[in-house]
This record gives C-alpha cells, structure tokens and sequence, in this order.
C-alpha cells in the first residue's frame, strides 16, 4: 500500500495541549483541519517545549521530496535513518489523521459524494474511489506520535520531521496495513530523552515493537468524511464533516 499518515489535524486550543500534554512552552496556535507535508507540523524535540517543524524530511535521500513516514521495523538498524534514531527523536502532536480506503465507484457515488458525485464517480466505472477517515481519539483528546526530525539551516520552521509507522491494529487494520506509532504518556519521556545505545536503546526498540504500536490503537475511532480533504488548499472545519460510510 501506499505511505500513510500523510494528513494530520490539530484544532485543540494552545492552553488545553499545555495542561494534557504537561507543557511549559506552547506557542501561537492555530486550528488546523488539514496538514499536509511540507507544511508546520506542531512537534516536541525538548521535554515540554512546543515548537514547529515541516512535514517532511527531505535531506535523508538526497532526491527531490519528503520522507513523511520511517517504518519502526528499520528505524534503528538501516544507516541512513540510524542517526535520527540515535540522537534526532521527537513527539509529533497531533488530535487526529486520515487515511483513506478504496471504495468502488459503483457503490460509492450516492454515500460519499451525495449530489455532488465528480464525474470519475458517475457511470458504470469499476476504478475503486478513495473513502477518507479521521482517525481520532474517542474523547476528542491530542495525543503524541513517534517521529524523528533534522535540522533544515537557513529555512523556517528550521527543523523537519518525520512520523515512525508499524503494523496497523485496531480501526486502522480494516483502512491501511501501516498506522503510526503512538506513544503514550508515560513513555513520552523515554522516547524523548532515553539512550539509544545498551541498555537503554531495548526500552525504545520496545516502543516500536508490534505489540506496544497495537496498545496505541485502543481507544481510537476512525469517521468517514467528505472529498475536502483530498485538497491540501481546504483547510477549515468543513474538511471533519461526517459523511456517510459507503461499506
């Protein structure tokens, strides 16, 4: 399949991620309905400092665009990622992302495009559309994602990063067979802060392993919404508007 986690939302207002995520610095925020690479991401490189980076690493292949996901399964062993894994670790913050499924076009056009239905959509076409979902917490609440970041010298925001995927569970296994890695609260220091040499280097392999990545899928739903999100330029609460799951 595809890379996924490539949109991310953060509307939760500045004061409520200081008081749940334990921050002492959190800048100007803005509610964002629909993050897309390249552009500021909120993120944590320091314990309890809030800050930005672009979505998106675009120095790790020396090519044209932007690693946006680094699998868990080779985060710590491939060379070109080992680096970031050792020393470049960050919190990716987010309160929700989307995935997409493929839906066929026969089946989808009244459920997920209503009157509207684009004109790919109309007819006897098999070619499967995309159904896209936010994946969020039931109680609406931010939560951190396992990423790495590297410094982008002369750009702003100065700093890039990207978010650690492993095998999906939960709601994501029935949309993708990647989610990311989501860590809890009382890990998030570990993977800040902890060394990635023996022994510490075990306690953040354990964090990307496939059993601490499905614990990460408790308590998450996954809301069908409309084709809004599919632009990158809609960037407003019409973009989390439930729509109809064609299944």
């Amino acid at each position: 399949m595809e890379a996924m986690c490539g949109r991310a939302t953060l509307t939760t207002p500045g004061d409520e991620l200081r008081e749940q995520l334990g921050l002492d610095v959190v800048p100007t925020m803005v509610p964002r309905f629909n993050i897309a690479p390249s552009q500021s991401i909120a993120v944590i490189t320091t314990p309890r400092i809030l800050s930005f980076a672009a979505f998106g690493i675009s120095t790790f292949t020396g090519k044209p665009g932007r690693t946006i996901n680094l699998r868990a399964e080779s985060l710590p062993n491939v060379p070109a990622y080992r680096n970031a894994f050792q020393r470049h670790r960050c919190l990716v913050v987010v309160d929700g992302f989307f995935e997409w499924r493929d839906v066929p076009a026969t089946t989808a056009q009244g459920a997920l495009f209503g009157d509207a239905t684009p004109k790919r959509a109309r007819g006897k076409s098999k070619k499967p559309l995309k159904q896209a979902f936010h994946i969020r917490r039931a109680d609406h609440a931010p939560f951190t994602l396992a990423g790495v970041w590297a410094a982008k010298p002369g750009a702003e925001p100065a700093n890039e990063c990207a978010i650690v995927t492993g095998a999906a569970a939960g709601v994501l296994a029935d949309l993708h067979d990647r989610m990311p890695v989501i860590v809890a609260p009382a890990a998030r220091d570990v993977w800040l802060s902890g060394t990635a040499v023996d022994p510490g280097r075990d306690a953040l392999v354990h964090l990307l392993s496939r059993q601490t990545v499905a614990a990460g899928a408790a308590g998450l739903v996954a809301v069908p919404v409309g084709e809004r999100v599919n632009s990158a330029a809609f960037d407003d609460e019409e973009v989390l508007r439930p729509a109809a799951d064609p299944r």
